[in-house]
Parts: C-alpha cells; structure tokens; sequence
C-alpha cells in the first residue's frame, strides 16, 4: 500500500517519542531515511510548501496523520510567541495543537513534551509523527527548548524562531545535529 497523498486535510500517520543519549549519526535506511534520498527538494534552509508529491508514508496509523495534516496546513503562518493558532503558533504550540486535531492531548510547552510519550532511543528509529527536541535559543541539552516534528521521507515541520514561519527542514540539516530527546506520541 502506498503512502496517503496528503491533500491539506487528512492522511494517515504514525506515533514517536526519544531521549537523551542516542546516536547522532547521519540516517542510513529506514525509517527515517535521508530528504535527498526520498527524492524531495527542501532547500537546507526550509520551506513553507509541501513539496511536490509528498505523501504521509504507507502504514502511518490514522491519529498520527491527522497530526501531521494539521501541521502541513499550517505552513507559512508566522511563528508567535505563545501562539496555539490560528493566526500564528510556537514551536511547541503547533505540536499541541496538531495532536488535539487528531483526540490527542499533550501539554502545552517544550519543557513538558519533552516528557510526554514513549522515548525513541535514535534518529535511526523515528517514524512519522514523532517529536524531536533540541535545545533552541532558551533550552538545554536535559530541558530542550524547541520541538519540531517527523512527517517521513527525512523532513520535519516546524515553528522556527520570532520573524519566520512554520516550515519544513531536511531532517540532516538542523535536527541530526541537535536532536536531545525523541518522543513517539501515539502507535
């Protein structure tokens, strides 16, 4: 079976969860393969756009890729401070707010997430839907500050910093190297 084709409503999707304390090297196969090897061009700094021909990956359990289609229809939205929508969102703001779409609730902020689900010991085991956590401008590497999350293919979508907008990044870019935790939400 093929992998849903998102359309900007629903799809289908998986869960995740990871610490500290996991290998960081580059992804070979697998789950959470590498963006140039899925065929999908993501400049190394970001975009706003699904890229052509993105599809939530085959076997994504259903609350996940609700997730993941809330947080891709919030592409472009400016990043805000505190924000849970729907004008503008937080990093940690869209995560929560993606999950509530699909009857899931997590808590609000980084700090809390971070603690929220199952860990997922390496990068190497993600699945889409999962949490990545970094330490950001305000975290650490044992209180991460900022989240992003694992849509397959090598990408993460994400609320960056004050002045951007939400975006997708290439996996290996930003989030290999400074990935602290991984959570698995939902299975």
């Amino acid at each position: 079976m093929s992998g849903t084709r998102w359309r900007g409503a629903a799809a289908v999707a998986a869960p995740a969860v990871l610490l500290l304390g996991f290998a960081l090297a580059a992804c070979g196969s697998g789950a959470a393969s590498p963006a140039s090897a899925s065929g999908f061009r993501v400049p190394a700094s970001g975009t706003t756009k699904v890229p052509r021909g993105y599809s939530v990956p085959a076997g994504t359990p259903p609350p996940v890729a609700t997730a993941i289609s809330y947080a891709l229809r919030q592409l472009g939205k400016p990043y805000e401070w505190g924000g849970i929508g729907p004008r503008g969102y937080d990093c940690s703001g869209l995560m929560m707010m993606a999950y509530q779409a699909a009857g899931i609730s997590i808590p609000r902020t980084t700090f809390n997430e971070v603690d929220v689900g199952t860990v997922v010991p390496s990068l190497h085991q993600l699945r889409p839907g999962d949490l990545i956590f970094t330490p950001g401008t305000d975290g650490t590497r044992a209180d991460p500050g900022h989240v992003g999350m694992y849509i397959g293919h090598g990408l993460v979508v994400q609320a960056p910093e004050s002045g951007a907008h939400i975006d997708i990044m290439r996996l290996n870019d930003y989030w290999a190297a400074n990935a602290v935790a991984i959570r698995r939400i939902a299975n």
